[in-house]
């Protein structure tokens, strides 16, 4: 698996060297501000940053990387996986091109460390041929580039996962309450994470005890502290959402800045983007249904459910084809069915994303 694994890096990592420059000129900016810091790189880095690494560093990658030298500047940058970029912050080495090799040496690490976790936890429920399948299609997944990039995704993926192995181990065990905390952690990587609280509400409907309240006082907690620090910072100066029910720099920041609420993404513009989903949304659509019937997985499938209705009504769709990684449940349906169509589609997906996104262009 590993040799397969580093195979699709190296044939993404080709498409980005041969990709033409991204018309956008944000990271160029960024790195011109750095040039002495490359310049004290040894000569084949230098190459390797220059022709390959920093064209990964498009999208919200530039926002992590200037979060992890700088610090956040404005409200909105507080929204930017706030534990990613502070985890790239503490890279020790201080030059911004190692925090970039390093931020994605994490990734890179934390997608195949995702492929073993899922397989163990495969394995669980559904036993060692299905296992081997959903490793094997965890490494072609969906989100493509963004799992090689120096995006919060492949970290998140692999917290997630193994908090669902954690899980799988009993509802009444030291397992099960780290199960939580790893949950309320890879909240701090990226926000929709807080949908595996219904994991825990589903566990506490099912067996009424106290083990499901303290396995999601860590995410209640979490998701406090992710207010307080903005609201701390900006707040009551700020105005506008410091007076708002909620408090919530998170939820302002995703109506007003990314234009998120229901149905605030159908446009007519947009149709585009939600053509450029739509595989992926009916992929996932057609995994709950089929596997409604396995009792051990549902809570896993109300969480996959409730995120489907979200990411169609109320977000940026497309963003689907990298944030569906947080879940397993896509993965475990095409392993089952061994449905090559689906599989091959992933490939020749995650082929051509890794050109437009080397070049900048949709989806992200």
């Amino acid at each position: 698996m590993l040799g397969l694994f580093l195979l699709f890096k190296l044939l993404q990592l080709v498409i980005v060297y041969f990709a033409p420059a991204p018309f956008d000129t944000s990271s160029l900016i960024f790195f011109e501000s750095h040039q002495q810091e490359l310049a004290q790189l040894p000569a084949a880095l230098q190459w390797l940053v220059t022709n390959v690494f920093q064209k990964l560093v498009v999208w919200d990658a530039i926002y992590f990387l200037k979060l992890a030298d700088e610090g956040p500047t404005f409200e909105h940058e507080y929204v930017f996986g706030p534990l990613w970029w502070r985890l790239l912050a503490q890279i020790p080495l201080d030059n911004i091109y190692y925090k970039l090799i390093g931020g994605l040496f994490i990734s890179n690490v934390s997608h195949y460390l995702s492929c073993l976790v899922l397989h163990k936890l495969t394995k669980r429920y559904f036993g060692y041929k299905v296992a081997v399948n959903s490793a094997l299609l965890t490494i072609i997944q969906p989100s493509g580039i963004f799992s090689t990039s120096i995006y919060s995704e492949p970290i998140t993926q692999l917290i997630c996962y193994t908090a669902l192995l954690l899980r799988s181990y009993g509802r009444r065990s030291i397992r099960y309450l780290l199960s939580g905390v790893f949950i309320a952690i890879a909240f701090g990587f990226r926000s929709n994470c807080l949908l595996y609280g219904l994991v825990f509400l589903y566990d506490l409907v099912s067996d009424v005890s106290i083990y499901p309240l303290l396995a999601g006082l860590p995410l209640f907690g979490s998701l406090c502290l992710s207010i307080y620090i903005p609201y701390q910072a900006f707040c009551p100066e700020r105005g506008e959402w410091c007076f708002s029910t909620t408090k919530s720099l998170v939820s302002y920041a995703q109506s007003h800045y990314w234009v998120n609420g229901f149905l605030a993404y159908f446009t007519v513009g947009n149709i585009p983007l939600f053509i450029i989903a739509a595989p992926n949304l009916l992929i996932l659509a057609t995994s709950i249904y089929n596997l409604r019937s396995v009792k051990t997985i549902r809570p896993i499938l109300l969480t996959s459910l409730v995120y489907l209705i979200v990411q169609f009504f109320f977000m940026n769709v497309q963003i689907i084809n990298r944030v569906i990684t947080f879940l397993p449940t896509h993965i475990w349906y095409v392993a089952l069915t061994e449905n090559r169509k689906i599989a091959s589609f992933w490939i020749f997906w995650t082929i051509l994303q890794t050109a437009l996104f080397a070049t900048f262009l949709p989806p992200a």
